[in-house]
């Protein structure tokens, strides 16, 4: 290593971790990042300036005065300018050695599978379930590498996905067979509203895993989901299986088949609900005596107290799901799961009935569902 790099790098070089020869790594790496919003400006600084040989930014958004609280890399001057342009224009000055790329388009069934054959990593930064699955089943089919991370009000979820060593998941279909649309689907920051500094934490977490996943320094295990509170605040992991029957990573003919067909092709929006077993969900009317369930409240803390509990709820007993841990609630009565739109409630219930807990069920549509008028 020449002698300004070594320079540069100082502090990596010390790293028994990293060292020459995992520097050297990194500065042979190209990363694709999908989606240049909150977590992808985080994201960005660090895999730039932490030496990785080439950075694809790619984002068919432009910069809008409401990003600029949460997306730091924009200006007032770049609101209305395509924000992969922007980025990489901001991003440049940071290493003239990395090699930055604008694909100011977004993700599609046309050009995925090209964007994630020329990286040696992928970052998800996405706002929204359809470029989220999209992305993520076009990785396995190319067996490339996934750090994907959500944010929602003040807490945020992380997972690494290596499909570049593993043949089988577990996947995000094996937990969530299809992606949510909809409502229940948008999940952006125009539809849920975010505090400006938690898509920077995940975003720099993001980052974080994508220099140990490239150095392979003990990046998170595959099937390992981490959650991030930042109201309590509170960090724990949780995990999920393989399903055998995922048609991504499950039956070998069916997920290869699988690995072709969803990124060669977009398909009709899902049904939200699709591979849900049955009893999974309860409705408030299809429960016989809700004061003799126990109510599980999934929500965060900082949530909790900026949305109390609807009318309908009160005076039942309702307890945090932190009480519980992984293997669940008691089985002494039913238990109702429940959360704003039914959506991570319903991902803590299959979590805790693979654990053997029957007794669970997720309140179908969550608390929103609830404040609506019954017809």
């Amino acid at each position: 290593m020449t002698s300004p790099p070594a320079d540069r790098f100082a502090r990596h070089l010390q790293l028994p971790e990293v060292g020459p020869a995992g520097q050297a790594r990194l500065g042979a790496a190209t990363a694709l990042v999908v989606g240049a919003g909150g977590l992808g400006c985080a994201a960005l600084p660090y895999l730039v300036s932490a030496g990785l040989g080439g950075v694809v930014v790619c984002d068919g958004d432009v910069v809008e005065l409401p990003n600029l609280p949460r997306q730091v890399l924009y200006g007032d001057d770049d609101v209305g300018r395509a924000k992969a342009e922007a980025a990489v224009a901001r991003l440049a000055p940071l290493n003239r050695a990395c090699r930055l790329t604008a694909v100011s388009a977004p993700l599609d069934a046309h050009n995925a599978r090209a964007l994630v054959a020329a990286a040696d990593v992928v970052v998800d930064a996405t706002d929204n379930f359809a470029a989220r699955y999209l992305l993520h089943d076009a990785c396995f089919a190319q067996g490339r590498p996934l750090v994907s991370a959500a944010v929602h009000h003040d807490e945020g979820q992380l997972a690494v996905f290596r499909f570049d060593r593993a043949a089988a998941g577990p996947c995000w279909r094996c937990l969530w067979p299809q992606a949510p649309v909809g409502a229940a689907g948008q999940g952006d920051c125009r539809d849920q509203g975010i505090l400006a500094s938690v898509p920077g934490v995940l975003g720099a977490m993001q980052a974080d895993q994508v220099l140990r996943v490239l150095l392979d320094a003990s990046p998170l295990a595959q099937g390992q989901l981490m959650h991030v509170d930042l109201a309590s605040p509170a960090l724990w992991s949780t995990r999920w299986k393989a399903a055998a029957d995922c048609v991504l990573c499950g039956v070998p003919k069916q997920a290869s088949a699988a690995r072709e067909g969803r990124v060669r092709e977009q398909r009709p929006p899902f049904d939200p609900r699709a591979g849900a077993v049955a009893d999974e969900e309860t409705g408030w009317d299809e429960l016989d005596a809700p004061a003799a369930c126990l109510w599980v409240d999934s929500r965060s803390d900082g949530e909790q107290a900026a949305d109390p509990v609807p009318a309908a709820l009160a005076g039942l007993p309702i307890r945090s799901w932190r009480l519980f841990g992984a293997d669940g609630p008691p089985s002494d009565r039913p238990c109702v799961v429940f959360c704003a739109h039914g959506i991570r409630s319903l991902a803590l219930t299959r979590h805790w009935r693979a654990a053997g807990c029957d007794h669970v069920q997720s309140l179908r549509g969550g608390l929103v569902a609830q404040r609506r008028p019954r017809t």
